[in-house]
Protein backbone atom coordinates (compact mmCIF):
# COMPACT_ATOMS: atom_id res chain seq x y z
CA UNK A 1 0.00 0.00 0.00
CA UNK A 2 2.81 2.62 0.74
CA UNK A 3 4.56 1.45 -1.78
CA UNK A 4 2.07 2.38 -4.14
CA UNK A 5 0.58 5.81 -2.57
CA UNK A 6 1.53 9.14 -1.24
CA UNK A 7 4.44 9.25 -4.26
CA UNK A 8 3.01 12.38 -6.24
CA UNK A 9 3.71 15.63 -5.74
CA UNK A 10 6.34 15.30 -3.23
CA UNK A 11 6.17 18.55 -1.68
CA UNK A 12 2.89 17.21 -0.25
CA UNK A 13 3.76 14.53 1.70
CA UNK A 14 5.52 16.28 4.36
CA UNK A 15 2.50 18.61 5.30
CA UNK A 16 -0.56 16.66 4.13
CA UNK A 17 -0.25 13.07 3.74
CA UNK A 18 2.08 12.51 6.43
CA UNK A 19 -0.13 14.80 9.41
CA UNK A 20 -2.72 12.32 7.93
CA UNK A 21 -1.40 9.06 8.09
CA UNK A 22 0.07 9.85 11.61
CA UNK A 23 -3.34 10.87 12.74
CA UNK A 24 -5.29 8.03 11.31
CA UNK A 25 -2.77 5.57 12.21
CA UNK A 26 -2.18 7.01 15.98
CA UNK A 27 1.56 7.66 15.74
CA UNK A 28 2.39 10.32 18.03
CA UNK A 29 5.31 12.33 17.66
CA UNK A 30 9.12 12.56 19.42
CA UNK A 31 8.71 14.96 22.27
CA UNK A 32 11.32 17.53 22.86
CA UNK A 33 10.54 17.50 26.90
CA UNK A 34 13.26 15.54 29.25
CA UNK A 35 12.28 12.21 30.11
CA UNK A 36 11.04 12.54 33.80
CA UNK A 37 11.77 8.86 34.69
CA UNK A 38 15.29 7.69 35.94
CA UNK A 39 16.66 4.48 34.56
CA UNK A 40 19.23 1.84 35.68
CA UNK A 41 21.57 -0.91 34.92
CA UNK A 42 22.20 -3.72 36.70
CA UNK A 43 24.41 -6.63 36.74
CA UNK A 44 23.86 -9.80 37.57
CA UNK A 45 26.27 -13.22 37.47
CA UNK A 46 24.65 -16.33 37.10
CA UNK A 47 25.74 -20.10 36.10
CA UNK A 48 21.72 -20.65 34.70
CA UNK A 49 19.30 -17.80 33.40
CA UNK A 50 15.91 -19.47 33.37
CA UNK A 51 13.44 -16.87 31.63
CA UNK A 52 9.98 -17.61 32.38
CA UNK A 53 8.05 -18.83 35.71
CA UNK A 54 5.88 -21.18 34.09
CA UNK A 55 5.71 -24.32 35.18
CA UNK A 56 8.62 -25.40 32.78
CA UNK A 57 10.54 -22.86 33.79
CA UNK A 58 10.55 -24.11 37.60
CA UNK A 59 10.75 -27.40 36.72
CA UNK A 60 14.14 -26.14 34.98
CA UNK A 61 15.43 -23.89 37.37
CA UNK A 62 15.27 -26.93 40.07
CA UNK A 63 16.73 -29.29 37.92
CA UNK A 64 19.82 -27.08 36.74
CA UNK A 65 20.09 -25.86 41.44
CA UNK A 66 20.04 -29.55 41.61
CA UNK A 67 23.66 -29.63 40.22
CA UNK A 68 24.83 -26.65 42.63
CA UNK A 69 24.94 -24.28 39.47
CA UNK A 70 23.62 -20.32 40.58
CA UNK A 71 20.26 -19.79 39.27
CA UNK A 72 18.31 -17.02 38.13
CA UNK A 73 14.44 -17.21 37.50
CA UNK A 74 13.16 -14.38 35.48
CA UNK A 75 9.35 -14.15 35.14
CA UNK A 76 7.40 -11.25 33.39
CA UNK A 77 4.02 -11.32 34.76
CA UNK A 78 3.23 -10.58 38.56
CA UNK A 79 2.47 -14.88 39.15
CA UNK A 80 4.46 -18.00 38.42
CA UNK A 81 3.18 -20.98 36.63
CA UNK A 82 2.22 -19.40 33.89
CA UNK A 83 -1.44 -21.07 32.49
CA UNK A 84 -1.36 -24.18 33.86
CA UNK A 85 -3.41 -22.67 37.09
CA UNK A 86 -6.53 -22.36 34.40
CA UNK A 87 -5.20 -25.69 32.57
CA UNK A 88 -5.30 -27.39 35.45
CA UNK A 89 -3.95 -31.15 35.88
CA UNK A 90 -1.93 -32.85 38.44
CA UNK A 91 1.66 -33.15 39.04
CA UNK A 92 3.32 -35.44 41.19
CA UNK A 93 0.26 -36.86 42.68
CA UNK A 94 -1.32 -32.97 43.69
CA UNK A 95 -3.09 -30.05 41.82
CA UNK A 96 -0.60 -28.19 39.43
CA UNK A 97 -1.39 -25.16 41.82
CA UNK A 98 -0.02 -26.59 44.80
CA UNK A 99 2.96 -27.81 42.95
CA UNK A 100 3.79 -24.48 41.62
CA UNK A 101 3.56 -23.49 45.32
CA UNK A 102 5.33 -26.02 47.16
CA UNK A 103 7.80 -25.34 43.78
CA UNK A 104 8.31 -21.62 44.53
CA UNK A 105 8.63 -22.23 48.35
CA UNK A 106 11.48 -24.73 47.44
CA UNK A 107 13.65 -23.10 44.85
CA UNK A 108 12.98 -19.67 47.49
CA UNK A 109 14.67 -21.90 50.56
CA UNK A 110 17.68 -22.67 48.44
CA UNK A 111 20.71 -20.52 49.00
CA UNK A 112 21.34 -20.90 44.89
CA UNK A 113 18.14 -19.57 43.18
CA UNK A 114 17.16 -16.29 42.73
CA UNK A 115 13.73 -15.88 41.49
CA UNK A 116 12.41 -12.44 40.51
CA UNK A 117 8.74 -11.27 38.99
CA UNK A 118 7.97 -8.62 36.36
CA UNK A 119 10.59 -8.93 34.67
CA UNK A 120 10.79 -9.89 30.46
CA UNK A 121 13.65 -11.65 28.77
CA UNK A 122 14.61 -8.91 26.57
CA UNK A 123 17.25 -10.25 24.58
CA UNK A 124 20.64 -12.53 24.08
CA UNK A 125 23.61 -11.95 23.00
CA UNK A 126 27.16 -14.01 22.38
CA UNK A 127 29.38 -14.18 25.30
CA UNK A 128 26.40 -15.77 27.84
CA UNK A 129 24.91 -12.12 27.95
CA UNK A 130 21.10 -11.17 28.16
CA UNK A 131 19.07 -8.52 28.98
CA UNK A 132 16.07 -8.54 31.30
CA UNK A 133 13.67 -5.60 31.32
CA UNK A 134 12.03 -4.48 34.47
CA UNK A 135 9.78 -1.84 35.69
CA UNK A 136 10.57 -1.26 38.87
CA UNK A 137 7.71 0.87 39.82
CA UNK A 138 5.17 -2.27 39.49
CA UNK A 139 7.06 -3.18 42.64
CA UNK A 140 6.35 0.75 44.65
CA UNK A 141 3.27 0.96 45.83
CA UNK A 142 1.67 4.31 46.70
CA UNK A 143 3.18 6.21 43.86
CA UNK A 144 0.16 7.08 41.90
CA UNK A 145 -0.31 4.61 39.83
CA UNK A 146 -3.08 1.62 39.51
CA UNK A 147 -2.26 -1.22 41.55
CA UNK A 148 -5.11 -3.49 40.63
CA UNK A 149 -6.19 -4.94 37.28
CA UNK A 150 -9.84 -6.43 36.91
CA UNK A 151 -10.57 -9.50 34.67
CA UNK A 152 -13.17 -8.24 32.65
CA UNK A 153 -15.37 -11.07 29.68
CA UNK A 154 -14.97 -9.58 26.54
CA UNK A 155 -18.72 -10.26 25.92
CA UNK A 156 -21.17 -12.16 27.27
CA UNK A 157 -22.01 -14.68 24.20
CA UNK A 158 -18.69 -15.68 22.85
CA UNK A 159 -18.38 -17.82 20.39
CA UNK A 160 -15.53 -19.83 19.82
CA UNK A 161 -13.73 -21.05 16.71
CA UNK A 162 -10.72 -23.70 16.27
CA UNK A 163 -8.99 -26.12 14.94
CA UNK A 164 -7.60 -28.00 17.75
CA UNK A 165 -8.48 -29.12 21.83
CA UNK A 166 -7.14 -26.25 23.24
CA UNK A 167 -9.59 -23.87 22.84
CA UNK A 168 -12.21 -26.36 24.17
CA UNK A 169 -10.49 -24.96 27.76
CA UNK A 170 -11.42 -21.47 26.89
CA UNK A 171 -15.31 -22.43 26.19
CA UNK A 172 -15.21 -24.61 29.58
CA UNK A 173 -13.93 -21.42 31.64
CA UNK A 174 -16.30 -18.64 29.84
CA UNK A 175 -18.67 -21.33 30.43
CA UNK A 176 -17.64 -21.92 34.25
CA UNK A 177 -17.83 -17.93 34.77
CA UNK A 178 -21.56 -18.04 34.10
CA UNK A 179 -20.85 -16.57 30.39
CA UNK A 180 -23.28 -18.27 27.34
CA UNK A 181 -21.16 -20.14 24.64
CA UNK A 182 -23.45 -20.27 21.74
CA UNK A 183 -21.34 -22.60 19.81
CA UNK A 184 -17.99 -23.61 19.37
CA UNK A 185 -16.95 -23.82 15.49
CA UNK A 186 -14.38 -26.81 15.10
CA UNK A 187 -13.38 -26.89 11.57
CA UNK A 188 -12.27 -30.72 11.82
CA UNK A 189 -14.79 -33.36 10.75
CA UNK A 190 -14.38 -34.77 13.96
CA UNK A 191 -13.89 -33.08 17.51
CA UNK A 192 -14.53 -36.25 20.07
CA UNK A 193 -11.69 -36.21 22.25
CA UNK A 194 -11.96 -35.66 26.30
CA UNK A 195 -12.11 -32.17 26.01
CA UNK A 196 -14.48 -31.48 23.45
CA UNK A 197 -16.19 -34.53 25.43
CA UNK A 198 -16.28 -32.13 28.67
CA UNK A 199 -17.75 -28.96 26.34
CA UNK A 200 -21.11 -31.07 25.05
CA UNK A 201 -21.42 -32.50 28.63
CA UNK A 202 -21.94 -29.00 30.27
CA UNK A 203 -24.13 -28.54 27.13
CA UNK A 204 -21.95 -26.27 24.85
CA UNK A 205 -23.34 -26.64 21.60
CA UNK A 206 -20.28 -28.11 19.17
CA UNK A 207 -20.30 -27.99 15.03
CA UNK A 208 -17.59 -29.42 13.78
CA UNK A 209 -16.36 -29.16 9.67
CA UNK A 210 -17.43 -25.27 9.86
CA UNK A 211 -16.12 -22.24 9.56
CA UNK A 212 -16.40 -18.77 10.35
CA UNK A 213 -17.96 -16.95 6.59
CA UNK A 214 -18.97 -13.52 8.29
CA UNK A 215 -18.75 -11.57 11.71
CA UNK A 216 -21.83 -9.07 11.83
CA UNK A 217 -21.63 -5.89 13.42
CA UNK A 218 -20.26 -2.29 12.97
CA UNK A 219 -18.29 -1.12 15.71
CA UNK A 220 -19.27 -4.18 17.91
CA UNK A 221 -19.94 -7.64 17.18
CA UNK A 222 -23.36 -8.32 17.04
CA UNK A 223 -23.09 -11.96 15.58
CA UNK A 224 -21.08 -14.47 12.84
CA UNK A 225 -22.36 -16.62 10.09
CA UNK A 226 -21.27 -20.39 9.92
CA UNK A 227 -20.33 -22.22 7.01
CA UNK A 228 -18.79 -25.27 5.65
CA UNK A 229 -15.35 -24.89 6.27
CA UNK A 230 -14.51 -27.22 2.85
CA UNK A 231 -16.87 -24.47 1.17
CA UNK A 232 -16.67 -21.43 -0.56
CA UNK A 233 -18.55 -19.34 2.09
CA UNK A 234 -22.05 -19.79 1.88
CA UNK A 235 -23.92 -18.98 5.25
CA UNK A 236 -25.49 -21.88 6.63
CA UNK A 237 -26.69 -20.27 9.82
CA UNK A 238 -26.68 -16.98 11.74
CA UNK A 239 -25.53 -17.15 15.63
CA UNK A 240 -26.07 -14.38 17.50
CA UNK A 241 -22.80 -13.71 20.15
CA UNK A 242 -20.78 -10.29 21.25
CA UNK A 243 -17.61 -11.59 20.91
CA UNK A 244 -15.39 -14.28 19.03
CA UNK A 245 -12.81 -16.24 20.64
CA UNK A 246 -10.43 -17.81 17.67
CA UNK A 247 -7.65 -20.84 18.50
CA UNK A 248 -5.43 -21.46 15.94
CA UNK A 249 -3.07 -23.79 17.51
CA UNK A 250 0.73 -22.89 19.32
CA UNK A 251 3.60 -21.42 18.15
CA UNK A 252 6.42 -22.30 20.76
CA UNK A 253 8.49 -18.63 21.51
CA UNK A 254 11.31 -19.29 19.83
CA UNK A 255 12.60 -15.45 19.56
CA UNK A 256 15.38 -15.58 22.59
CA UNK A 257 16.61 -18.98 20.53
CA UNK A 258 17.02 -17.06 17.41
CA UNK A 259 18.48 -13.88 18.44
CA UNK A 260 21.81 -15.65 18.43
CA UNK A 261 21.48 -17.85 15.60
CA UNK A 262 19.68 -20.68 16.77
CA UNK A 263 17.78 -22.31 13.87
CA UNK A 264 13.74 -23.68 13.53
CA UNK A 265 12.52 -26.55 12.14
CA UNK A 266 8.80 -26.92 10.94
CA UNK A 267 6.70 -29.52 12.69
CA UNK A 268 4.12 -30.52 10.44
CA UNK A 269 2.20 -32.19 12.99
CA UNK A 270 1.56 -28.98 15.43
CA UNK A 271 2.15 -27.12 12.35
CA UNK A 272 4.93 -24.61 14.19
CA UNK A 273 8.43 -23.85 14.10
CA UNK A 274 10.02 -25.13 16.78
CA UNK A 275 13.63 -24.80 18.17
CA UNK A 276 16.25 -27.67 16.03
CA UNK A 277 18.46 -28.71 18.85
CA UNK A 278 20.94 -30.12 16.34
CA UNK A 279 21.52 -26.21 15.25
CA UNK A 280 21.60 -24.29 18.94
CA UNK A 281 22.97 -20.46 19.05
CA UNK A 282 26.30 -20.20 19.25
CA UNK A 283 28.31 -18.04 21.38
CA UNK A 284 31.96 -16.40 20.73
CA UNK A 285 33.77 -19.86 21.43
CA UNK A 286 31.30 -21.50 18.86
CA UNK A 287 29.52 -23.35 21.18
CA UNK A 288 26.45 -23.42 21.77
CA UNK A 289 24.61 -21.62 24.87
CA UNK A 290 20.95 -21.68 24.42
CA UNK A 291 18.75 -24.78 25.86
CA UNK A 292 14.95 -24.32 25.21
CA UNK A 293 12.40 -26.15 27.92
CA UNK A 294 8.99 -26.99 27.80
CA UNK A 295 6.75 -25.49 25.44
CA UNK A 296 9.37 -22.95 23.96
CA UNK A 297 11.03 -26.70 22.83
CA UNK A 298 7.40 -27.70 20.99
CA UNK A 299 5.98 -29.20 23.77
CA UNK A 300 2.58 -28.81 24.54
CA UNK A 301 0.99 -31.49 27.42
CA UNK A 302 1.80 -31.02 30.66
CA UNK A 303 3.07 -34.20 31.13
CA UNK A 304 6.00 -33.66 28.10
CA UNK A 305 6.48 -29.72 28.70
CA UNK A 306 8.10 -31.18 32.59
CA UNK A 307 10.19 -33.99 31.09
CA UNK A 308 11.52 -31.91 28.55
CA UNK A 309 12.13 -28.91 30.73
CA UNK A 310 13.43 -30.79 33.59
CA UNK A 311 15.63 -32.01 31.23
CA UNK A 312 16.27 -29.18 29.79
CA UNK A 313 17.86 -28.00 33.27
CA UNK A 314 20.02 -30.77 33.73
CA UNK A 315 22.02 -30.12 30.52
CA UNK A 316 22.07 -26.26 31.62
CA UNK A 317 23.78 -27.42 35.04
CA UNK A 318 25.48 -29.82 34.15
CA UNK A 319 27.17 -27.77 31.19
CA UNK A 320 28.00 -25.15 33.51
CA UNK A 321 30.25 -26.24 35.65
CA UNK A 322 27.68 -28.62 37.74
CA UNK A 323 27.37 -31.88 39.12
CA UNK A 324 25.38 -34.43 38.06
CA UNK A 325 21.65 -35.00 39.11
CA UNK A 326 19.81 -37.81 40.01
CA UNK A 327 17.22 -35.46 41.04
CA UNK A 328 13.69 -36.82 40.08
CA UNK A 329 11.54 -35.25 37.09
CA UNK A 330 8.00 -33.77 38.27
CA UNK A 331 5.58 -36.42 36.83
CA UNK A 332 2.21 -35.96 35.54
CA UNK A 333 -0.68 -37.76 33.45
CA UNK A 334 -0.74 -38.18 30.10
CA UNK A 335 -3.43 -36.40 28.17
CA UNK A 336 -5.24 -37.20 24.77
CA UNK A 337 -5.40 -34.41 22.88
CA UNK A 338 -6.91 -34.70 19.34
CA UNK A 339 -4.71 -33.74 16.50
CA UNK A 340 -5.09 -30.26 15.20
CA UNK A 341 -5.78 -29.35 11.32
CA UNK A 342 -4.10 -26.87 10.01
CA UNK A 343 -6.56 -24.02 8.69
CA UNK A 344 -5.13 -20.96 6.91
CA UNK A 345 -8.19 -19.36 5.28
CA UNK A 346 -11.31 -20.00 6.51
CA UNK A 347 -13.42 -21.07 4.55
CA UNK A 348 -10.84 -22.36 2.55
CA UNK A 349 -12.59 -22.43 -0.76
CA UNK A 350 -13.48 -18.37 -0.32
CA UNK A 351 -13.29 -16.21 -3.10
CA UNK A 352 -11.55 -12.79 -4.03
CA UNK A 353 -14.51 -10.31 -2.18
CA UNK A 354 -14.10 -12.46 1.24
CA UNK A 355 -10.52 -12.57 1.19
CA UNK A 356 -10.23 -9.17 0.90
CA UNK A 357 -11.52 -8.89 4.11
CA UNK A 358 -9.65 -11.96 5.79
CA UNK A 359 -7.44 -10.48 8.09
CA UNK A 360 -3.91 -11.91 9.41
CA UNK A 361 -2.06 -8.65 11.03
CA UNK A 362 -4.79 -7.11 13.15
CA UNK A 363 -2.36 -4.88 14.15
CA UNK A 364 -1.65 -3.29 10.86
CA UNK A 365 -5.16 -4.50 8.71
CA UNK A 366 -3.09 -7.03 6.67
CA UNK A 367 -5.26 -8.74 4.81
CA UNK A 368 -5.23 -12.10 3.15
CA UNK A 369 -5.47 -10.65 -0.63
CA UNK A 370 -2.51 -8.44 0.39
CA UNK A 371 -0.14 -11.46 0.99
CA UNK A 372 -1.34 -13.05 -2.06
CA UNK A 373 -1.11 -9.83 -4.03
CA UNK A 374 2.50 -9.28 -2.76
CA UNK A 375 3.49 -12.66 -4.19
CA UNK A 376 2.07 -12.12 -7.56
CA UNK A 377 4.37 -8.91 -7.93
CA UNK A 378 7.08 -10.72 -6.89
CA UNK A 379 7.92 -10.65 -3.29
CA UNK A 380 8.45 -13.73 -2.96
CA UNK A 381 11.19 -13.47 0.17
CA UNK A 382 9.12 -13.86 3.13
CA UNK A 383 11.19 -10.50 4.22
CA UNK A 384 10.37 -8.60 1.10
CA UNK A 385 6.48 -9.50 1.50
CA UNK A 386 6.78 -8.22 4.93
CA UNK A 387 8.17 -4.81 3.96
CA UNK A 388 5.70 -4.40 1.14
CA UNK A 389 2.67 -5.53 2.95
CA UNK A 390 3.95 -4.89 6.97
CA UNK A 391 2.91 -7.64 8.11
CA UNK A 392 4.24 -8.80 11.51
CA UNK A 393 5.59 -5.14 12.14
CA UNK A 394 3.54 -3.73 14.46
CA UNK A 395 4.47 -3.66 18.40
CA UNK A 396 3.36 -7.44 18.58
CA UNK A 397 5.85 -8.33 15.99
CA UNK A 398 4.10 -10.88 14.24
CA UNK A 399 3.24 -13.26 16.86
CA UNK A 400 -0.34 -13.43 16.08
CA UNK A 401 0.35 -13.22 12.53
CA UNK A 402 3.54 -14.72 10.71
CA UNK A 403 2.62 -18.14 10.84
CA UNK A 404 -0.56 -17.74 9.12
CA UNK A 405 0.77 -15.16 6.64
CA UNK A 406 3.88 -17.59 6.00
CA UNK A 407 1.19 -20.42 4.85
CA UNK A 408 -0.80 -18.39 2.75
CA UNK A 409 2.64 -16.74 1.28
CA UNK A 410 3.67 -20.21 0.61
CA UNK A 411 0.34 -21.49 -0.60
CA UNK A 412 0.50 -18.56 -3.15
CA UNK A 413 3.98 -19.36 -4.43
CA UNK A 414 3.08 -23.38 -4.48
CA UNK A 415 5.70 -24.23 -1.57
CA UNK A 416 6.16 -26.03 1.39
CA UNK A 417 6.33 -24.22 4.85
CA UNK A 418 9.77 -24.69 5.27
CA UNK A 419 11.08 -23.43 1.83
CA UNK A 420 9.08 -20.10 2.58
CA UNK A 421 11.03 -20.11 5.90
CA UNK A 422 10.48 -17.40 8.31
CA UNK A 423 11.45 -13.39 9.08
CA UNK A 424 14.13 -12.68 11.25
CA UNK A 425 14.25 -12.38 15.43
CA UNK A 426 15.95 -9.40 16.34
CA UNK A 427 15.82 -8.57 20.51
CA UNK A 428 13.92 -6.92 22.13
CA UNK A 429 11.09 -9.70 22.80
CA UNK A 430 8.88 -7.11 23.12
CA UNK A 431 8.70 -2.92 23.05
CA UNK A 432 10.71 -1.64 25.48
CA UNK A 433 11.56 2.29 26.06
CA UNK A 434 14.71 3.83 24.64
CA UNK A 435 15.37 4.87 27.96
CA UNK A 436 16.10 2.00 29.70
CA UNK A 437 18.66 0.86 26.54
CA UNK A 438 20.18 4.39 27.60
CA UNK A 439 20.11 3.73 31.18
CA UNK A 440 22.24 6.03 33.05
CA UNK A 441 24.63 7.46 30.12
CA UNK A 442 22.62 10.50 29.81
CA UNK A 443 23.00 14.55 29.95
CA UNK A 444 26.64 14.56 31.92
CA UNK A 445 27.17 11.13 32.57
CA UNK A 446 26.45 10.64 28.78
CA UNK A 447 30.57 10.73 28.20
CA UNK A 448 31.89 10.91 31.46
CA UNK A 449 34.97 11.65 32.10
CA UNK A 450 37.45 9.45 34.40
Amino acid sequence: FYYKTFMFPRVAWARLFEPIVRQSAGLGRVPKERDADRYEHFYAHVDVLVIGGGVAGLAAARAAASTGAKVLVLEQTAHWGGRAPVDGGEVDGMPVEDWIEKTVEELENMGNVTLRKRIMGAGVYDHGYAIGYERVADHMPGDGRPRHRLCVSAGDRVVVVTNNDDAYRTALEVHKAGLAVPVIVDAREVANGPLAEAARAAGIRVETGRGIAKVHGYKSVTGVSISAQAGSGAALERINCDAVAMSGGWSPVVHLWSHCGGKLIWDEAQAHFRPDPDRAPTSHDGKGFVVTAGSASGALVLADVLADAHAAGKVAGKAAGGKTSSAKAPEAEAETMQPLEPVWIMPHGAGPDKRMKMWLDFQNDVKVSDVQLAAREGYESVEHTKRYTTLGMANDQGKLSNINGLAVLSEALNQEIPSTGTTTFRPPYTPISFGAIAGEARHELFQPVR
